[in-house]
């Protein structure tokens, strides 16, 4: 360096860095703490805002957890009630086959008596017609009754009158 000495250039670099540079220097070290204080504040805050929701949503969702502990409590007292419900309806539904099977079995053995009785009752039907178309030859059974009727009561006379004796009495007695 040519024209300017040790002590000149010192100079200007105290001078140039002496006035702003130390005073930067100076505000920066003390910035620096303010700053760290500052920035360790707004994560604080940050994290107290953070805390504070996470909490909500920790007692939201905790809430929500018993309100759905509730209903799952409440649905399983269905099923259970649906699923008693379910075996009686069972139950019956045997019963009821049981019974339906037993009235099959009374229906065809009433539809064969049934059948039966049809059967003699057609019987019993011809042999009304027989005896109606007897009933209906009985005025004529009644008349030829009454003339035998006649017929005996004359031979009755006849035996009771003495000339009819000796003409009812055999020759050659």
């Amino acid at each position: 360096m040519s024209g300017f000495s040790a002590e000149t250039i010192v100079t200007l670099l105290v001078a140039a860095l002496g006035g702003g540079a130390l005073s930067a220097l100076v505000s920066g070290v003390f910035n620096r703490r303010k700053a760290r204080a500052e920035a360790e504040a707004t994560v604080a805050i940050s994290f107290k805002s953070l805390s504070d929701a996470q909490q909500c949503r920790l007692e939201q969702q905790q809430s929500r957890i018993e309100q759905l502990e509730c209903h799952l409590q409440e649905e399983r007292k269905r099923h259970d009630a649906l699923e008693a419900q379910m075996h009686s309806l069972q139950q019956q539904l045997g019963e009821r086959g049981a019974l339906v099977a037993e009235l099959r079995e009374d229906n065809t053995r009433l539809s064969a008596e049934n059948q039966a009785l049809r059967a003699k009752m057609t019987v019993m039907q011809a042999e009304m017609e027989s005896l109606r178309k007897d009933v209906a030859e009985m005025p004529e059974l009644r008349r030829q009754i009454e003339a035998l009727q006649e017929q005996l009561a004359e031979v009755q006379r006849a035996r009771r009158s003495p000339a009819r004796r000796a003409e009812m009495v055999p020759k050659g007695e």
